[in-house]
């Protein structure tokens, strides 16, 4: 979840139910957007808006066009406009432009009657409950959130009786709170209107499946993998059955579908399905839109985490001209993609590209969204990240304590976003081998993640690990091994035991026992690791794979063994662009080669050890 946020495309509001797009959609997302000069200032602003959506005025949150004036005008004054067209229409063929016209304009009140009865009614709940969150209306301490957790008595109220309204209301405050962060709630709400769909018009209904996809996108966000695979794999082979694998409904559950799969870690096979996914968006809505683009990003980011960016680049430098090329809202868009083209380029070992890009892209989104924007924030921390493989550590460090102060001042202490911010800061410490500083930090990290996040959060599972890098950077092994092994038992609840999250810390966990003293116990997982990833390969982990199990063996004094791992590890990271573990990873084949009585060859990787570029053949 926390690399999610950074690197994969939330979908907006109106993506799968193409009736909330336009003006409802711009309304919403006005009044959910995180930063406060966006909003709108209070209830009484939002219900101006609602009335003018009612209307058919133009909305005040964004700067109406002249085509989008001359629309509204048209949608107010159907009738005006109706009869000058007719009087024209008459010179051609009075009679029967006349007779289809009044069949048209009479079909047209129908709908709009029924629009506007159904749209009264959600705004007469939507003002109600909104109402409480205006200081000059309602309790000033009453938040958005609060007033949609209290919302159950309204939606009794308004639509007892009536099972379809009270799902589409359901359906929407589910997904508002996801859009809050809120995915607990969310989840319950959108349960809830799936029951009732499938109550109403069965499981294999549209409305059922769109809202199954939305549900499924709140559990990812829990960061619940296996649990939205048990939905999604089943509802994906019934809309595939009954409404076909083109229909957009259907599209939408096989994203979520190769999403949770990817959630999962089990990328090799996510990597089909949102190839899928891009060949039917691209056929069934176009290269160029939206949602084909977003499965094309998305595919790059299972790409990077098989370790192939060099495949990702050119997916990633597609659907960023693409959006370059359209509107402010595009270009938005665009930002995301840009982040991971650079976090590729730093990958490819292109530091320079890499630093470049992060930093033009960084100025585009200040100048977008405002440098304290989420994206531009979430930038910046992998702005820091490549600076500190680039051997910049120091400055790495700086950013990250940037993000985290802005953080703390926008969000609060405890909020999510700035916890994340501080495991990103205690990472870049780590780095400059700060662990006594570190320590106190990372206990409080502990205390804080535990009192606002339940059990199994990622933060409640991130900040033992960082503290068991303090510890075990002090030599104090004895007291970050259970803090370790606690780890390795939270993540194998959320993703598997033989998730990447979980093998990663099996990693730390050998290399702490080798550092311990006990290289024989190290093995027996190194061993086991290597099981697994002989079935799944997950190139992002062996580089360090490699290097620690090479130092076990060095310490066991199989030396051909641990020359083959050292050297593979070498080459691995010197590829990769990281020169601070190559050159620590020469290092250790300098340890290899002295201890085999190997003066020249271990000479030889002293000078490699100061370039840190040279292939190890």
């Amino acid at each position: 979840m926390l690399k999610r946020i950074e690197t994969t495309e939330p979908p907006p509001i109106g993506k799968l139910d193409p009736s909330l797009r336009g003006d409802l959609e711009t309304i919403v997302t006005t009044a959910l957007t995180r930063e406060k000069m966006q909003r709108y200032s209070s209830a009484e602003a939002l219900a101006d808006d609602l009335e003018r959506f009612l209307r058919h005025e133009p909305i005040q949150a964004r700067a109406p066009t002249a085509w989008y004036r001359i629309g509204k005008f048209a949608r107010r004054h159907r009738l005006g406009l109706a009869v000058a067209g007719l009087l024209v229409a008459t010179l051609i063929a009075a009679t029967i432009v006349a007779s289809i016209g009044f069949v048209r304009a009479s079909r047209e009140r129908d709908i709009a009657s029924h629009e506007r009865d159904r749209a009264n009614r959600i705004n007469t709940f939507l003002l109600e409950m909104m109402s409480s969150t205006d200081p000059n209306v309602g309790n000033k301490d009453v938040t958005v959130a609060q007033a949609l957790a209290a919302s159950d008595r309204l939606i009794d109220k308004q639509f007892g009786g009536d099972p379809t309204a009270e799902a589409q209301v359901r359906s929407t405050i589910g997904w508002t709170f996801y859009h809050l962060g809120k995915y607990d709630e969310s989840v319950a709400q959108l349960r809830r209107a799936v029951d009732l769909w499938k109550a109403t018009k069965g499981p294999a209904a549209v409305e059922t499946i769109d809202d199954t996809a939305r549900l499924l996108t709140a559990i990812r966000w829990q960061y619940k993998p296996q649990e939205a695979l048990a939905i999604a794999e089943p509802v994906y082979k019934l809309a595939v059955e009954k409404l076909g694998e083109s229909h957009p409904s259907t599209l939408s559950i096989l994203d979520n579908l190769a999403g949770a799969i990817d959630d999962a870690g089990r990328y090799a096979e996510a990597e089909p399905l949102y190839r899928k996914a891009v060949e039917l968006n691209r056929r069934v809505l176009g290269a160029e839109n939206d949602q084909t683009l977003t499965a094309m990003n998305n595919l790059a980011v299972v790409l990077i985490n098989l370790g192939r960016h060099a495949e990702a680049e050119p997916l990633l430098r597609e659907v960023t001209a693409v959006r370059n090329r359209g509107d402010r809202t595009a270009r938005v868009s665009a930002l995301t993609n840009r982040h991971n083209l650079a976090s590729v380029l730093a990958h490819l070992g292109r530091l320079d590209e890499a630093i470049d890009e992060f930093e033009r892209m960084i100025a585009d989104a200040t100048v977008l969204l405002g440098e304290d924007h989420s994206r531009t924030l979430s930038a910046r921390v992998s702005y820091g990240e490549a600076l500190v493989q680039a051997g910049r550590a120091t400055e790495g460090l700086a950013v990250n304590r940037d993000v985290l102060e802005r953080r703390r001042r926008l969000l609060g202490p405890l909020h999510e976003q700035t916890l994340t911010s501080l495991h990103n800061t205690l990472n870049a410490m780590i780095a400059c081998r700060q662990f006594v500083e570190i320590e106190p930090l990372a206990r409080q990290f502990v205390a804080d993640a535990d009192a606002n996040f339940p059990d199994g959060h990622p933060l409640r599972i991130v900040s033992r690990q960082d503290l068991a890098a303090a510890l075990a950077g002090q030599g104090r092994y004895s007291e970050a091994e259970p803090l370790l092994r606690e780890v390795i038992g939270m993540w194998s609840g959320k993703v598997g035991s033989s998730g990447f999250r979980v093998l990663a810390q099996r990693n730390n966990l050998a290399m702490l026992l080798v550092d311990s003293g006990r290289a024989a116990e190290a093995m027996e997982i190194f061993d086991s690791m290597q099981a697994t990833l002989s079935v799944r390969p997950m190139p992002a982990l062996m580089p360090a794979f490699l290097r620690n199990r090479g130092r076990a063996l060095l310490a066991l004094r199989r030396f051909e063994e641990a020359e083959r791992s050292l050297t593979q590890a070498y080459d691995l990271a010197a590829a990769a662009g990281n020169p601070v573990v190559a050159r620590d990873n020469a290092g250790y084949l300098v340890d290899l080669y002295t201890a085999w009585g190997k003066p020249d060859r271990a000479a030889r990787w002293g000078q490699i050890k100061s370039s840190t570029t040279q292939p190890a053949g």
